[in-house]
């Protein structure tokens, strides 16, 4: 079975890989699936501690493991992501760095992110700023776009173009960082204890 493809927008809340996501799914050559860890929803009442954090934890790093299955299934998918600690970006890696995975670094600066995060009304202020120093290390890309600067389209019309232009071999970022931080694939870096 032929795998398929998925294309990784990582950046910090509020950055525009949403928009930025939807925008390239209407531009793709092929269909592709969206994919979100803000499909994922729990009741309200398990929003506090001491269950919010085991669940969030737990979530996203089965979240990875959903990606793996449907791009082994065959299914393209486009996914936006916040890969703001270690574990979550070996998470990604581990599962991952041998499929045709573009990892797109989708930056922004920090007092737009700001400013967006406030207008937008449905964000914890302050959660932008927190995760700014974070979500890009280690700054290993295939494209990165910068929605300061350019809109939702221009960024998926750049992030296009690069998947166009790469469209027979495996895109290396992930490969990259695997390499460069000895991410062993067979060890497990998640153990789920209720």
């Amino acid at each position: 079975m032929k795998h398929g493809k998925i294309v990784l927008l990582n950046g910090t809340t509020s950055s525009g890989k949403t928009s930025t996501a939807d925008a390239l799914g209407e531009i793709t050559d092929e269909p592709y699936f969206r994919f979100s860890s803000d499909f994922f929803t729990i009741p309200p009442r398990f929003h506090k501690k001491p269950y919010y954090v085991p669940l969030a934890t737990t979530m996203l790093h089965g979240h990875f493991h959903c990606m793996r299955e449907m791009v082994l299934t065959g299914n393209n998918m486009i996914v936006d992501v916040v890969l703001e600690d270690q574990a979550l970006l070996e998470e990604c890696v581990k599962n991952l760095y041998d499929q045709t995975a573009y990892f797109v670094g989708v930056h922004c600066l920090l007092e737009e992110l700001e400013r967006r995060e406030i207008a937008r009304g449905d964000r914890t202020i302050g959660m932008a700023r927190g995760q700014f120093n974070l979500v890009h290390v280690p700054g290993i890309y295939d494209v990165e776009v910068d929605t300061t600067k350019m809109s939702p389209l221009e960024c998926a019309q750049v992030i296009k173009a690069f998947m166009d232009g790469h469209n027979t071999g495996v895109p290396l970022a992930l490969q990259r960082i695997q390499q460069e931080q000895k991410i062993d694939p067979a060890e497990t870096s998640f153990v789920l204890n209720w």
